[in-house]
């Protein structure tokens, strides 16, 4: 006689064994054998808007595992219990602790089934059927303030941060189930960390809390941008989400502030020793309507060494400034809208290039000493006004060739506070710019220290010395000048070779004229 299986702690594996020798038995693949208990649980009596939890088990008597593929809650109470633990398989032989929440919404009792589908062949469906009832001696609450989030002004492309705080105004515990931003794909986002249903924050009476809110903005961002915080809490009222007792809604704001955009105006060459006006007018802002009236700021970038130029009205649309010396001047412009928003940097270049046929120039570092520039005619005399041209007013413009007059050299400026720069030029003549042949000589005086009232530490003045021929730089001469009456020849200007070749001799004792 054969024998069968007929109970569920005995496996169908086993069974087969026991009956091998049975002639005619067939035998079918290890089936799961599932048990839920208990077959009803009883919450107790719970305080209005709080939670209690009971467990059940679930074991698997089989050598497979049982799957689940489902644990549905059918309730009178609209949906005041939930699993807080749901799983979708119980290993082989083991069991598993279901954890079930109770949260009580009503002082009558609630009832409701807890219904496990498996694949389990025999019970694929088992029931637990669950009660619980509510007592309201104490009650939760909630009040969030502020009760909208309003961001202001954001930068688009950038980031602000804000927070709301949640107080617990009830008699007993505020549950926070969950807090979520609507719509999913709006830019808003939580920053603390938020509660689940399986996991609810927890303040108790008169607690509070605060969440913090970030909204990171598309670069191309305009205009208002809205979305909600929604906070779902164990509040037996409806608070101001209709049909959702305990949902809080907290409106978020912030108006997209797009960056203006400087417009720095085209680079411009002008000739040395002119003024340069700057025009950023057509900045505009992007944002419609535009956050106006706009505000600019200048700056002066990169100036050729030895300028001592200063930008003036550099908080206006049209600033301007001296171009002092031959060389690249680079000027930025921020422009800033009416909220405060900055611009990305527009950078303008103005090079001064000189179109005399002669530009010599000279510049030093002391802040106090004078120096002189002179340019001293073949066969001439230092300090001569007939033959030297330099600061004395009998000096400054020459008539050293009276048939080709835009031979003449002439001094543009003579700076008497330190720096420099001093300059002389000469224009050539006619169409051709014709200057006689000859040597020209360039010297450098020390005029004063100043040594008296200055409080430099020391009356060294390094002097440098640029000569352009048509524009282009064919000599860059530098010397430490140590005192008063210190002549240097710094070098010489051949025409028509129209090259240049350094001297160096320094003659001490060199006294010029007053003015």
């Amino acid at each position: 006689m054969c024998l069968r299986r007929t109970l569920p702690g005995v496996t169908l594996a086993l069974a087969a064994l026991l009956g091998a020798g049975c002639e005619g038995d067939t035998f079918s693949a290890v089936e799961p054998v599932l048990e839920v208990s208990p077959d009803a649980l009883d919450f107790g009596t719970v305080e209005l808007g709080q939670d209690s939890v009971r467990t059940a088990e679930l074991r698997s008597f089989s050598s497979v595992p049982s799957e689940i593929s489902e644990i549905r809650i059918e309730d009178d109470c609209g949906g005041c219990f939930l699993t807080v633990n749901p799983t979708d398989e119980v290993p082989a032989n083991q069991k598993y602790a279901l954890d079930l929440k109770f949260r009580a919404r009503r002082l009558e009792i609630a009832t409701g089934t807890v219904t496990v589908v498996s694949d389990d062949p025999k019970l694929p469906e088992q029931v637990i059927y669950v009660k619980g009832r509510g007592t309201d001696t104490r009650r939760p609450d909630i009040e969030v303030t502020p009760e909208v989030v309003d961001f202001g002004f954001a930068p688009a492309g950038g980031v602000a941060v804000s927070s709301f705080v949640i107080i617990s105004t009830g008699t007993n515990d505020l549950l926070i189930d969950r807090i979520r931003v609507e719509p999913a794909d709006a830019p808003f986002r939580i920053t603390t960390s938020t509660p689940t249903p399986e996991r609810p924050g927890a303040l108790a009476p008169e607690a509070r809390a605060s969440v913090g809110v970030r909204v990171e903005l598309p670069a191309s961002a305009t205009g208002t941008v809205t979305a909600s915080v929604f906070i779902e809490t164990n509040v037996l009222e409806e608070k101001n989400v209709p049909g959702k007792p305990g949902w809080v809604q907290v409106p978020l704001h912030t108006l997209a502030n797009l960056p203006p955009i400087a417009v720095a105006g085209e680079d411009q060459t002008v000739e040395p020793w002119s003024r340069v006006t700057l025009d950023g007018s057509a900045s505009y802002d992007q944002d419609d309507p535009p956050d106006e009236p706009l505000t600019y700021r200048w700056r002066l970038a990169t100036v050729p060494p030895g300028s001592t130029t200063e930008l003036e009205r550099a908080r206006t649309a049209q600033p301007s400034f001296w171009a002092d010396l031959s060389g690249v001047y680079e000027l930025e412009l921020i422009v800033i809208d009416a909220l405060g928003l900055e611009s990305e940097p527009a950078v303008v270049v103005v090079e001064a290039l000189p179109t005399n046929a002669v530009r010599i120039e000279l510049t030093w570092d002391h802040p106090d000493s004078d120096l002189d520039l002179h340019l001293i005619q073949q066969g001439g005399t230092f300090c001569d006004c007939a033959t030297d041209v330099h600061y004395r007013d009998c000096g400054r413009t020459p008539n050293w060739f009276p048939q080709t007059p835009g031979a003449n050299p002439r001094l543009d400026v003579d700076d008497t506070s330190g720096f420099g720069p001093e300059n002389i030029n000469i224009d050539g003549h006619g169409a051709s710019r014709f200057i006689p042949d000859g040597t020209y000589t360039v010297a450098v005086h020390y005029y004063a220290t100043n040594a008296q009232t200055s409080s430099w530490p020391t009356q060294v003045s390094t002097a440098t010395v640029r000569i352009y021929i048509f524009g282009l730089l064919a000599a860059e001469l530098t010397r430490e000048m140590q005192e008063t009456a210190e002549l240097w020849i710094a070098g010489a200007i051949h025409w028509p070779d129209q090259t240049v070749t350094a001297d160096g001799a320094v003659i001490n004792g060199a006294i010029c004229g007053v003015f």
